[in-house]
């Protein structure tokens, strides 16, 4: 009976009928009046500072948002792609250091004084003050943060330029060395924004403090707040417009210029900064070669690939042999500018044609080279003998035979001879913007005057990775530099910023691929792949993937583990898990 009273009325109400029931012989003594101690105020919410922005996740946008996270700021992670890693993520991952255990373990001998007069000598007119930063800096700032965060690098090669080998090569290429950062970045609490397009700074009586942002999929207008903006948007060899306007002083640009650089490098972050009078420097400076191929798979004709074709002689429309082949970039690519039509033809037999590369990370199946570069006959001219060479490609027949036979008698080390033979037409690929948006020592964009743009920073090669190339790149000094600059555009923000959690250190966030079993219908009945494959703006990557997956015949499941076991109400992205997945199409060359 108490058990049912107290559980059907108030304890006041139980009370007084367990009294009036004989429950207790008298009623409990009043207690005394206490009083009760003033309440404890609540600690007031904290206050969520403007976030640093970092506009753009390739090379330097990732180190500049890993480097502020790591201080303790909180950071937003702006890209206009999908997907992160820039440009970087489709390149070698080679990255020229100084004074490295890889050096020491070959018992090679570098110095910081030794690599700044090779960069100094190679650019031309470097920036002296950012060499000597990048050659003192390149092992602690660049390497030991790197190999911390789980980069491996697996060699040291001495590449043209260097007085030793310093050109260190990564595990997993690009992908390698962007996916380590990307994963620190999650793990310190970056927010990442992606499919979305930054189109104006906002400026108060001099000072940046937001930008303005598009969704480039939903169409939205944003306004987004920070206490300093980072722009790490690369360089402007995308537009072909902007490379002509800008070509290197005391040159003519050929009739036709491929573009080989990252999709998004249009000079969208050279724009931006011109809204805070940024001053520019250096921006005839670019890094083209003359190997450029037209991509296959892009229909308008201004996408290039960066060919290799180490058992080749080229010919010029007139059938002539106009350089040593095998001269390096800066002698190869200013001959090909001075040639009839501004491009060439690079002959090989059926063993030169196997040699054949493309430096792309997509690019690595042979098979594929054969289908759609050598039998193509838009991009490769083909005969059984050189007379049909001559005829297919509509060149002198007796100037190409007599180049192979002149090769051929030279002893060198490759011949021309057997069928079926090739002629491969290249033009010049514009690569590398080594201009842009001028900085001081803190990566802080500095103004027409000369004076720091207060809220500011650049980093990478939206600023010509600050001169350290002058005219002329030497191999790995372009991730290089990236890193190290975005580390420092990072701490200085963050250096302005109040900490909102406690400083980390980076560290090799470990993240184990997963394995799934399941029918690719558990996908595709929401999801059919010939939808996915279709090109759509804010998508490009989705449908490059998927059209991949359709002539490859890539299950689902390779992909799409993070999501199995499937449930509905947790249908969600996991980005840890999804980096592991890139290797795919971004597996090392």
């Amino acid at each position: 009976m108490l058990a049912l009273l107290m559980s059907r009325f108030p304890l006041s109400l139980a009370a007084a009928l367990l009294a009036a029931c004989g429950g207790a012989s008298a009623a409990p003594p009043t207690p005394a009046p206490t009083v009760a101690a003033p309440a404890k105020p609540p600690p007031p919410p904290p206050v969520m500072q403007d976030p640093i922005i970092v506009v753009g996740a390739g090379a330097a946008g990732l180190a500049a948002a890993v480097e502020a996270a790591g201080a303790g700021a909180r950071v937003v992670l702006i890209d206009r792609s999908t997907v992160f890693g820039g440009h970087a993520v489709d390149s070698d991952g080679g990255v020229a250091m100084v004074g490295t255990p890889l050096q020491q373990a070959v018992r090679l001998t570098d110095t910081p004084a030794l690599a700044a007069e090779d960069l100094m000598t190679s650019g031309q007119d470097a920036d002296e003050d950012w060499v000597r930063r990048y050659a003192e800096r390149s092992r602690p700032d660049v390497y030991d943060w790197l190999t911390a965060m789980g980069v491996e690098f697996t060699g040291v090669i001495q590449l043209p330029g260097n007085r030793v080998a310093r050109y260190h090569r990564t595990r997993d290429g690009g992908l390698g060395l962007v996916a380590a950062m990307y994963r620190n970045a999650l793990a310190l609490g970056v927010e990442l924004r992606t499919s979305e397009d930054v189109n104006d700074l906002i400026i108060d009586e001099g000072r940046v403090v937001g930008v303005r942002t598009r969704g480039i999929r939903d169409g939205r207008d944003r306004m987004r707040r920070a206490t300093a903006v980072i722009l790490a948007t690369g360089g402007f060899e995308s537009d072909l417009e902007r490379v002509r306007q800008n070509w290197p002083r005391g040159t003519t640009p050929p009739d036709r210029v491929l573009t080989g650089s990252g999709r998004n490098s249009r000079g969208d972050g050279i724009d931006l900064a011109r809204q805070a009078r940024a001053a520019l420097h250096r921006m005839d400076h670019q890094w083209n070669i003359a190997t450029g191929l037209p991509d296959p798979r892009n229909p308008d004709g201004e996408r290039g690939l960066e060919a290799v074709v180490p058992r080749s002689i080229w010919l010029n429309r007139l059938g002539r042999r106009f350089v040593d082949e095998n001269a390096g970039v800066r002698v190869t690519y200013p001959a090909v500018l001075h040639q009839p039509g501004g491009y060439f033809l690079a002959v090989v037999d059926a063993d030169g044609a196997r040699a054949l590369s493309i430096a792309a990370p997509d690019w690595g199946d042979p098979g594929r080279i054969d289908r759609e570069v050598l039998q193509n006959s838009l991009l490769v001219a083909r005969g059984n003998d050189l007379r049909a060479l001559a005829r297919a490609a509509g060149i002198p027949s007796a100037r190409l035979r007599r180049a192979v036979a002149v090769l051929n008698a030279s002893g060198g080390p490759f011949r021309i001879e057997r069928a079926p033979f090739y002629a491969i037409r290249l033009f010049p690929l514009a690569r590398t913007s080594l201009g842009g948006v001028a900085v001081d020592e803190n990566a802080q964009v500095v103004n027409q005057d000369g004076d720091p743009v207060p809220g500011l920073y650049a980093a990478g090669e939206v600023t010509g990775y600050a001169g350290i190339n002058g005219r002329a790149a030497l191999e790995g000094t372009l991730l290089g530099p990236s890193v190290l600059m975005g580390r420092i555009a990072g701490r200085s923000a963050a250096a302005r910023a109040t900490p909102m959690r406690p400083p980390h250190a980076v560290s090799n966030v470990h993240v184990e691929a997963r394995s799934a079993d399941f029918a690719d219908s558990t996908c595709t009945r929401c999801h059919p792949i010939e939808a996915l494959s279709l090109e759509r703006t804010g998508w490009q990557h989705l449908a490059a993937a998927h059209r991949r997956v359709r002539a490859e015949s890539i299950p689902c499941s390779e992909c799409h583990a993070d999501m199995y076991p499937y449930r509905e109400q947790q249908h969600r992205r996991d980005r840890l898990l999804e980096s592991t997945t890139c290797r795919r199409c971004h597996e090392s060359r």
